[in-house]
Parts: structure tokens; sequence; C-alpha cells
């Protein structure tokens, strides 16, 4: 099964947004994963 360019994507971004909180913080531009309920 291969991912849509987008979904690879999204993929990246929630890896970058975990390890950002496990530093103990959110992005600042965008909310947390369990925040933004997309």
């Amino acid at each position: 099964m291969s991912l849509t360019p987008l979904e690879a994507a999204r993929t990246q971004i929630d890896r970058l947004d975990e390890t950002k909180r496990a530093a103990g913080r959110c992005p600042p531009v965008r909310p947390c994963r369990h925040v933004a309920g997309e």
C-alpha cells in the first residue's frame, strides 16, 4: 500500500508534532493533532 503525497506529508507532520510534544511544546502555528481534530 502506497501513501498519497498528502498522506505522506501528514505522516511526516505528525512525526514532527510528536517530536515537539515530547520536548514539551506544540508547534507554534499548527495546534497539536489531538486538538486539530482533522
